[in-house]
């Protein structure tokens, strides 16, 4: 991912990308984006055009938490806080 990230920056210097749409129910998030630069570097073997773009991609994650989340019923994704790291 960090890798494709790059390629693009190098190829586009001004890649701009915006959160359009963000929709969650239940497990599910759904979050539409859309990216728009200026080809002026090569990309993917395509010899740099100069020419704007835009493009949109849409992504669906669902959400699992383990059945039994802790003994009190809150869910911590790392380790929970001690009385010591809330001082």
């Amino acid at each position: 991912m960090k890798q494709m990230a790059s390629m693009f920056r190098r190829a586009c210097p001004d890649l701009s990308s915006t959160t359009d749409l963000v929709v969650a129910e239940e497990d599910l998030v759904v979050e539409r984006r859309t990216a728009r630069g200026t080809q002026t570097g090569e990309l993917m073997g395509i010899a740099a055009t100069g020419k704007r773009f835009e493009m949109s991609e849409t992504r669906i994650v669902r959400i699992v938490l383990p059945p039994d989340p802790s003994p009190s019923g809150v869910y911590y994704p790392f380790s929970p806080p001690t009385a010591d790291s809330r001082q």
